[in-house]
């Protein structure tokens, strides 16, 4: 099984694009990982707007961020589940923590390691419990 490690935006009051610092943290987190496997982005807000707003908010969050990685060429994984947390989250005490989005992704190189383990496991029949000598 592959790990799966995590990206965080955050966001200004009412925004859906992500704020300064992030925008830059966003763009350096792209160049060094164009090797990743999107599958999984989640949008959350603060509490200050009612919370239809706020699921609203989170989707388009979320939505934008994965335009960014479209625009960015990166691979999103055909299951890819796109989640508007919107403010049902056990949120922090300090509100610009909660406006956020989170990127779920898998490396690339990991999953396609373990691919080429599992065929040639399958190849040589060592996977196939079935087949394994019986004592006598």
């Amino acid at each position: 099984m592959n790990s799966q490690e995590k990206f965080i935006l955050y966001f200004d009051l009412d925004q859906d694009q992500p704020n300064v610092h992030s925008q830059r943290v966003f763009q350096k987190w792209l160049d060094e990982n164009k090797e990743v496997n999107v599958i999984k982005i989640e949008g959350y807000c603060d509490s200050t707007a009612s919370n239809h707003y706020n699921k609203q908010l989170a989707l388009r969050r979320a939505v934008n961020v994965q335009k960014h990685l479209i625009c960015n060429n990166f691979l999103l994984d055909s299951t890819l589940v796109i989640d508007n947390i919107g403010e049902d989250f056990i949120r922090a005490t300090q509100e610009f923590i909660n406006r956020k989005v989170i990127v779920y992704y898998q490396k690339k190189s990991n999953s396609k390691i373990q691919e080429v383990f599992v065929s040639k496991l399958n190849q040589s029949g060592v996977a196939d419990l079935s087949k394994s000598p019986k004592k006598q």
